[in-house]
């Protein structure tokens, strides 16, 4: 039987490249209120599905994860030295 995320693709691939940019995944997890349980059982099932596919089904998945990857990384890029938001809440200029 196939286990179901509990984080959805494109969150799970904006808080890679949160990790990738620098930010501990600590503090990751933190901001957006996930157990670190939470995030290896969907880190896994993430994992397995874009491993264990059908290829069409599988790039699909990995399109949506590139997507939504190369957008955070350049929301981190576009911020700059700013310090990324720790209470869950955007910066005053994404509003």
């Amino acid at each position: 039987m196939r286990m179901e995320p509990e984080i959805e693709l494109e969150l799970f691939a904006a808080l890679c490249a949160e990790v990738e940019a620098g930010r501990t995944l600590e503090d990751v997890l933190q901001a957006e209120f996930l157990h670190e349980s939470t995030w290896a059982r969907s880190r896994d099932a993430w994992m397995e599905r874009m491993s264990h596919e059908p290829e069409a089904a599988r790039y699909a998945l990995e399109e949506r994860y590139r997507a939504s990857f190369d957008a955070r990384k350049r929301a981190i890029q576009a911020r700059g030295s700013s310090p990324p938001p720790t209470d869950g809440e955007e910066p005053p200029t994404a509003r």
